[in-house]
């Protein structure tokens, strides 16, 4: 039933603003466009973080998280999250299987928006 839904919300990270508004968080959200000020909320949400924006009131873990995400290396870790997050990444990294399967589906990507 719809009424049985649950909440979806769709995070992208960007290295370019998508909006030209420089926000470093931009929240959407549907709504009527007949009745405006109706509320509405289907728990549908989309967050776009630009990693470059500096406008807004994002909170020092989200900058320090959009800067890692930015340029992944070490000396952009600078909480306890993202020194997790970088390990994982580490070990990525040096397991040479999971790197031959990232160029493959970076490959057959790739050869799709070709076609």
């Amino acid at each position: 039933d719809y009424e049985h839904l649950k909440n979806v919300i769709v995070i992208m990270i960007l290295p370019k603003d998508p909006f030209g508004y420089n926000h470093m968080v931009y929240t959407v959200q549907n709504q009527c466009l007949e009745i405006p000020d109706m509320p509405y909320d289907d728990g549908a949400k989309t967050i776009f973080f630009y990693t470059k924006g500096t406008e807004g009131n994002p909170t020092t873990e989200l900058k320090e998280f959009l800067t890692y995400m930015e340029e992944t290396k070490k000396d952009n870790a600078k909480n306890e999250s993202l020194k997790k997050i970088h390990g994982m990444v580490e070990q990525v990294k040096d397991d040479g299987k999971a790197s031959v399967e990232y160029m493959k589906i970076f490959e057959k990507e790739k050869m799709l928006k070709e076609k």
